[in-house]
């Protein structure tokens, strides 16, 4: 089994034919993906078949939105995020789908 399948699997992608898949000592094999979706997340190999915002900034505040949370908390989210991962130099540029589509119209 492959890196890609686990990885699948663990999120929730893909289903076991057998066995249980396990995260930090919990049994999550029958947990929705919806739920498995708030500790775990996926990030695909290519980043244009994911980017759904304008800026990366835009792109890190999409889950939190989805979730429901509001505007301020959306943001303390964002920003944590985007510092702790050391990004917060680039937060403000296109997503490479939306750098694609600019240089297309030039």
């Amino acid at each position: 089994m492959g890196k890609t399948t686990v990885t699948r699997l663990l999120v929730g992608l893909e289903t076991p034919v057998e066995g249980k898949i396990s995260y930090d000592y919990q049994d999550i094999t029958h947990m929705p993906t919806s739920e498995r979706g708030r500790f775990i997340g996926y990030v695909f190999q290519q980043p244009d078949r994911q980017m759904f915002r304008q800026t990366v900034a835009e792109e890190v505040a999409f889950g939190p939105e989805q979730l429901g949370y509001d505007k301020a908390t959306v943001k303390t989210h964002r920003t944590r995020c985007i510092r702790t991962s050391r990004h917060f130099p680039f937060s403000r540029l296109l997503s490479i789908r939306a750098y694609a589509e600019e240089k297309n119209n030039e």
